[in-house]
């Protein structure tokens, strides 16, 4: 939990911050400009989502198997995500017939 005042995130919001202990958390390399981060659900059910930057989403393992740096993480996008993907410049798909 962050210590002191936070100002605005860069997307003029200001988020609060809930004290939930000791975490182990993970980064993933996609975000808000990415997909639509509050659309996307993790097929691994002990994973939840804390929340992204532009760039970043943070994810709570503390409860999950033990992932490593370098492991994939699955989420299952609803419509606005799966949409904000797959415009993305940023997002490399692959189609599968």
């Amino acid at each position: 939990m962050p210590i002191g005042e936070s100002g605005a995130n860069a997307f003029g919001e200001h988020p609060k911050f809930e004290s939930n202990g000791d975490q182990i958390r993970g980064i993933c390399k996609i975000g808000r400009q990415d997909t639509v981060a509050d659309g996307l659900t993790p097929r691994d059910s002990d994973i939840k989502i804390i929340g992204a930057s532009s760039d970043h989403l943070i994810v709570d393992l503390t409860n999950a198997k033990e992932y490593r740096v370098g492991d994939v993480l699955s989420f299952t996008p609803d419509y606005g995500a799966l949409l904000r993907a797959y415009t993305s410049a940023y997002v490399f798909r692959d189609y599968i017939e």
